[in-house]
């Protein structure tokens, strides 16, 4: 008899056992061995005749070599945005605008107006919660008074 829930492989408040992981389906996925073992690995398919995994081990560092070379150019395209928006803040602090202000601005200005509407209502509401808690004597005060 199982007297603890999570033995059965059951959590507190889930009705069957938990499912596993599925596998994932990253045709560059490493194996998880030691580091001196880890083998570049394509997924695991039937092998026909003629199966041939050094043609699969080529095609997936041909696909590695792609995506590293893809991630290297868009991590230069990014460096050349962020100099670009760095500029445009120099330009603006250089007539004295405060960059926090102006970058919180252009972020305000994207949200959807149903969504900033909800946000400063919140913002409203909590404010004035607090302004009331505050303007009000507390028992503490009323103590420290006598």
């Amino acid at each position: 008899m199982v007297t603890n829930p999570t033995q059965s492989g059951v959590k507190p408040g889930q009705k069957g056992p938990a499912k596993k992981p599925e596998r994932p389906a990253d045709p560059l996925a490493l194996v998880h061995v030691h580091v001196h073992e880890a083998v570049l690995r394509m997924p695991v398919t039937e092998a026909g005749p003629g199966h041939n995994s050094e043609d699969d081990r080529a095609k997936a560092e041909e696909l590695l070599d792609n995506a590293m070379r893809r991630l290297d150019q868009l991590d230069a395209e990014i460096a050349a945005r962020n100099k670009a928006k760095g500029d445009v803040y120099r330009e603006l602090a250089s007539i004295g605008l405060d960059k926090a202000t102006v970058a919180w601005l252009a972020k305000d200005v994207r949200l959807d107006p149903i969504v900033r509407a909800n946000r400063d209502a919140k913002r409203a509401a909590y404010s004035d919660a607090i302004a009331r808690r505050r303007a009000a004597p507390h028992d503490d005060q009323e103590e420290n008074a006598a």
